[in-house]
This record gives structure tokens, C-alpha cells and sequence, in this order.
């Protein structure tokens, strides 16, 4: 039976693919809520969706599509980490695929690219999201033959990061895999 409480996350994915690459102050509305503020909002209730339905249906059966909200959330609150509303969501977004990844290892991965993300922006992750990164490991694994389609924003750190090694910076984003193999290789160094 599939799982139709997450159709809000993926429509709230729209709206905050069109409001993250905005200046965070742009207004929008009588409400007068700026593109920040709606995208923190969005997150919030993503997370309450995805709660919802993780106590609703087992995980196994559809850990994908639970995936896919909290990697959209976790991504849009990492750039917003020095604003400490976005901590509480952060931390629960990192709970929650801490607990995926253990039917859905694929959210190793995420994490590591949410931390990558984090420290190429120079942005602490909150102490309290820390222990969900602790004890990840990917070590002897090819990161660059990881086979997804997530792909990174084109947040200019990261192109910058990706970009010294050749890899093409005019692509709309850098794959989750090559981020990754990236990351690993600057931090064995």
C-alpha cells in the first residue's frame, strides 16, 4: 500500500526548490514572510509529515521515499546552520536518517554529504546533531561510483571545491558521489 501522506513533502519540495536559490530576505505575501523563513517553515512541516508516517507504516517498505524528504530538508537547512532556529529541525532530520540507514544505508551517504557541505560552507553542525555523524563510515568504499541521482545544489563552495579537480562547474549541480569521493580524499590529506 503506498504511502500518501508523503505527497506533501514532495509538493512542499517544489516550493522550496523555487525559494532556496532566492536572497534569503526577499519578501513574499501580506504576511510579509521572507523566502528564508518560508523555506525554514516548509522543513518544519516536512518533518512532521515524515514523522507521521514513520510511526504510521514500517520503514523498510518505503525508506526511499522518506529519503528523499529529509534530504531535501537537511539540504536546505545546512547553507541556514547560522540561524539557530534551524537547529532543532536539522538535528531531527539527521535522527531520522540516522534510523533509514539502517534499512536504507543510502542515508550514509547523505549524511556525509550534509557534514561535507557544512565544513566546505564553514558552518558548524549543532553538538547535538554531532552523534549522528560520529560513527559513519564509508572507508575502503568507491564514493565516486555511488549509484544515485542526488544531486548538490549549485551553492558556490561546492562548485568551488569540485571545480580544482576539472570537474565541470557549469552543470546545475555536482553529484552526490563525486562530493563525496572529494570530501574523503581532502580529509585523508
Amino acid at each position: 500500500m503506498a504511502n500518501y501522506t508523503l505527497f506533501r513533502v514532495y509538493i512542499d519540495e517544489i516550493a522550496i526548490s523555487i525559494l532556496r536559490p532566492l536572497h534569503p530576505d526577499t519578501v513574499f505575501g501580506e504576511n510579509s514572510e521572507s523566502a528564508k523563513d518560508m523555506c525554514i517553515r516548509y522543513c518544519k512541516e516536512d518533518l512532521e509529515t515524515i514523522e507521521r508516517s514513520i510511526n504510521l507504516w514500517p520503514l523498510k517498505e518505503y525508506s526511499c521515499m522518506t529519503l528523499c524528504g529529509l534530504y531535501n530538508t537537511a539540504l536546505t537547512l545546512v547553507p541556514l546552520l547560522h540561524d539557530r532556529n534551524t537547529h532543532e529541525s536539522f538535528i531531527r532530520s539527521c535522527f531520522l536518517l540516522r534510523i533509514i540507514a539502517r534499512d536504507y544505508p543510502m542515508a550514509r551517504y547523505v549524511l556525509h554529504s550534509l557534514q561535507s557541505m557544512a565544513w566546505t560552507m564553514k558552518l558548524q553542525l549543532p553538538p547535538a546533531a554531532q552523534d549522528y555523524f560520529d560513527t559513519l563510515s564509508v572507508a575502503g568504499e568507491s564514493l565516486t561510483d555511488t549509484p544515485v541521482a542526488f544531486v548538490m545544489p549549485p551553492i558556490e563552495e561546492v562548485r568551488e571545491l569540485l571545480s580544482d579537480d576539472g570537474t565541470d562547474s557549469s552543470r546545475a549541480g555536482a553529484e552526490l558521489g563525486v562530493l563525496l569521493a572529494k570530501w574523503s580524499s581532502l580529509s585523508m590529506d
